[in-house]
């Protein structure tokens, strides 16, 4: 693994900086802003792009949060070029089962789905709370949050990112927040199907925003090629820093034998 190149999707609201919670320094990643166009899929896709025409050969993709579906329709689309899929703390498809009164976010699902025409003004209300009070605005989205996953905000660097990509989403690429919310509230089910390689599922027991049937409903839909890493005592962001130590460890162990050798 020490040599395997990684691709972040990360969540929506989000941005880049996720990859600090997520990655090691030691990882080779790339971490594209997904928001930087009206299409989320294509600006992953440009990125892919870059990293294999840089130097040839597979990429393994990590989806976190809502940037499971932008990594799913990737690897769905580029088969031949990734590696590994990693869905972390996945939001699954809400067709896929009756999620959405368990969904921390449900309020702005809702609206994205059955009042899109009110989105833009909701994510300005968001936008301005922003402004006026960042803690205030994360104590309110932590408000349903499990304890340990409250515990995280009083690390000042996770505080940091957590408002660099609301800031991501909610102003600088707000048009392009927007459509990853709308591409999310349709149905994606059917990029489900056709994954022939090896997929992780990394989800937390304790996740508030993204229900851990989700993740059962995901393993179910790809069979076999999946496996599912069930943190019981996780919640979202607390399973992204686990798989993120999974992943250190690891990649420390193949160092250490590439050296042995």
């Amino acid at each position: 693994m020490s040599n395997t190149r990684f691709l972040f999707c990360h969540g929506c609201p989000g941005g880049p900086d996720d990859a600090r919670i997520g990655f090691p320094s030691i990882a080779q990643l790339e971490a594209p802003s997904l928001l930087a166009t009206d299409d989320p899929k294509h600006s992953a896709q440009r990125a892919l792009d870059d990293m294999i025409r840089q130097r040839p050969g597979k990429v393994s993709l990590v989806g976190f949060s809502l940037g499971a579906m932008v990594a799913i329709k990737l690897a769905r689309q580029n088969p031949e070029k990734i590696e590994k899929l990693y869905l972390v703390s996945p939001a699954a498809p809400l067709q896929a089962g009756d999620f959405l009164p368990n969904m921390a976010g449900r309020i702005v699902f809702r609206v994205a789905r059955g009042f899109p025409q009110l989105l833009p003004a909701l994510i300005a209300v968001q936008r301005l709370l922003l402004r006026v009070s960042p803690d205030g605005l994360l104590t309110q989205l932590f408000s349903s949050a499990c304890h340990s996953e409250r515990e995280l905000l009083n690390d000042e660097d996770f505080k940091a990112v957590l408002v660099a990509g609301l800031n991501n989403s909610l102003d600088a690429h707000r048009h392009g927040y927007a459509a990853v919310l709308k591409a999310y509230v349709a149905d994606w089910q059917t990029d489900l199907q056709d994954l022939a390689m090896p997929i992780e599922i990394w989800h937390g027991g304790s996740d508030s925003w993204a229900p851990p049937e989700m993740a059962t409903a995901l393993k179910a839909a790809f069979g076999d090629c999946a496996d599912l890493m069930l943190l019981d005592d996780k919640g979202h962001y607390a399973t992204l820093a686990a798989f993120r130590a999974a992943l250190s460890e690891q990649q420390i162990a193949d160092q250490g034998d590439d050296t042995a050798q």
